[in-house]
């Protein structure tokens, strides 16, 4: 099948296009999400037959047949209906496709694949890309060009974690209240996983610890969903990698704030985190996300990503937030009313909260 100056081939199994990856990763720098050791878990997770369909696009040149485009995506069944996605299930912060050296940086390249894309997903409902970057490394995502694509309510906290953040950091009163506090309150150390065991025990605490604040809120989350426990246990597994990072506060023998980290040079994601409540006026949490991001300056990681989502921890460790940007595209008329659905909770949602921050001025 071929689309202007592009050929495009599909498969439904990672393990073939697994090499594939791999073979165009070697001349990128990949986000953490884009990783073997990410997307290979991912699919090995939630991928189930006739509900979540991997559906692994190769996009290549038409005439050297060298690949400009591999796109890591789904076809999600429910209702009835069939849309195409990332493969993403509430985990992944960033999706993007991978880009060769011979992806198009131009507008009209970009329609073409695009076109290509759309007129090789016709069987399907429609298409919804979320959480996409404007640039991957540097370059233009052929797929956050189109005009339909919008800026996303979601936002990704980003920082560079140079040698000035961590002067300004330490010498900070913040910084200094919870080292300080932290001493004081018992033996109490900063410690990365080194063993399965310690692994284990960090993600079990930080597991247990996330799931009683969310129950403190009254919020139901995907995090107690089996399929999103075995991800992230095995995630955890994996450790060693320099993929994923396991660190935590420890206080008289007892594991006070968790953190999960995922990496791919130069980029560190802060994946989850948590804090025993009965050290929130020491800000645990806060504390250990900076220890985290000192030592792995140490392994060479400089630009911290703090995660999709608002959270006022993110503006005080320094980050600033950074746009994602999605796109929705009906293939027929179901699909149509569907996505043209979701758009209009969209709309309710932003509606709702702009009221309520006019009424608390």
């Amino acid at each position: 099948m071929t689309g202007n100056s592009y050929r495009l081939q599909t498969t439904d199994t990672w393990a073939g296009f697994e090499r594939r990856w791999a073979t165009l990763a070697e001349s990128a720098r990949v986000s953490p999400f884009q990783r073997i050791e990410w997307l290979r878990q991912w699919y090995q997770s939630f991928a189930r037959p006739g509900s979540v369909d991997p559906l692994l696009i190769s996009i290549s040149d038409a005439v050297t047949s060298e690949d400009v485009m591999l796109l890591p995506l789904i076809v999600r069944r429910r209702a009835g209906l069939s849309t195409v996605e990332f493969a993403d299930r509430g985990v992944t912060d960033i999706n993007a496709p991978l880009l060769g050296r011979g992806a198009p940086s131009d507008v009209a390249g970009a329609q073409a694949i695009w076109q290509l894309l759309v007129d090789n997903l016709r069987g399907y409902d429609g298409i919804r890309f979320q959480k996409m970057p404007k640039l991957i490394d540097e370059r233009p995502n052929p797929l956050a060009s189109d005009s339909r694509v919008r800026v996303a309510d979601l936002r990704r906290w980003t920082l560079a974690a140079d040698e000035q953040w961590v002067v300004e950091r330490k010498r900070g009163r913040a910084y200094k209240r919870s080292q300080n506090g932290f001493a004081k309150a018992g033996a109490g150390r900063f410690i990365f996983a080194k063993t399965e065991g310690e692994a284990q025990r960090i993600l079990l605490t930080l597991e247990r610890l996330q799931l009683a604040r969310l129950s403190e809120l009254g919020r139901s989350h995907i995090l107690a969903e089996p399929e999103h426990k075995s991800f992230y246990e095995a995630l955890g597994a994996s450790r060693g990698t320099d993929f994923t990072y396991l660190s935590a506060l420890e206080l008289d023998g007892e594991l006070v704030a968790c953190l999960l980290s995922v990496a791919s040079k130069p980029w560190v994601t802060f994946l989850r985190i948590a804090s025993d409540s009965r050290f929130a006026h020491l800000s645990l949490g806060r504390h250990l996300m900076e220890l985290t991001m000192m030592a792995l300056r140490e392994k060479g990681y400089e630009m911290l990503d703090l995660s999709i989502g608002d959270a006022g921890h993110k503006a005080r460790l320094g980050a600033s937030p950074q746009p994602v940007y999605e796109l929705s595209y009906p293939l027929s008329w179901q699909g149509s009313l569907f996505l043209g659905a979701l758009g209009a909770r969209r709309l309710l949602g932003q509606l709702r909260r702009g009221y309520a921050d006019k009424s608390a001025t």
